[in-house]
C-alpha cells in the first residue's frame, strides 16, 4: 500500500481486495471488512463495489469497521446491494459509545459484532 491508497472508492475496493487475494493466494475471502467510513466517496459507489465483489465470488460476505450509525442505516436501506454481516466498532470501557446505539441497531439489522481481536 502507498500513501495514496485509502478510502472506499470503487477503484480502491477493487485494488485492495485483489491485492489481499494475491497475498493470501486464494480466489476468495469469507469476509471483506471495510475500515472507517470514507466521507469523500459516495456511499452508493462503495456499496456497488462491494456488491460486485460478492457477485464475482471474490468475497462471500462484507462488513465494516468504525462506521457512523447514519451510514450503517443508509447502507441497509439501499435497494439491490449486498447487506453487511459484521461490525467492528472501536469499543472499550473507555469508549463505550457503540453500546448505546450501534450494537442495538446492528442487532436489529442482523449485523454481528467483531471485537478488536477478531472474536464475535
Amino acid at each position: 500500500m502507498s500513501d495514496t491508497d485509502r478510502g472506499l472508492s470503487r477503484a480502491q475496493n477493487v485494488k485492495q481486495l485483489n491485492a489481499s487475494l494475491k497475498r493470501l493466494r486464494t480466489d476468495y475471502v469469507d469476509l471483506y471488512q471495510c475500515h472507517r467510513f470514507d466521507e469523500e466517496t459516495p456511499l452508493e459507489e462503495t456499496m456497488e463495489a462491494l456488491t460486485k465483489a460478492v457477485r464475482q465470488g471474490k468475497t462471500r460476505y462484507v462488513g465494516f469497521s468504525e462506521w457512523p450509525l447514519d451510514r450503517i442505516e443508509a447502507a441497509a436501506k439501499m435497494p439491490g446491494v449486498v447487506r453487511f454481516v459484521s461490525s467492528q466498532p472501536q469499543y472499550s470501557l473507555l469508549r463505550p459509545t457503540p453500546q448505546k446505539k450501534i450494537f442495538t441497531r446492528c442487532a436489529e439489522l442482523g449485523i454481528g459484532q467483531i471485537d478488536g481481536r477478531g472474536n464475535t
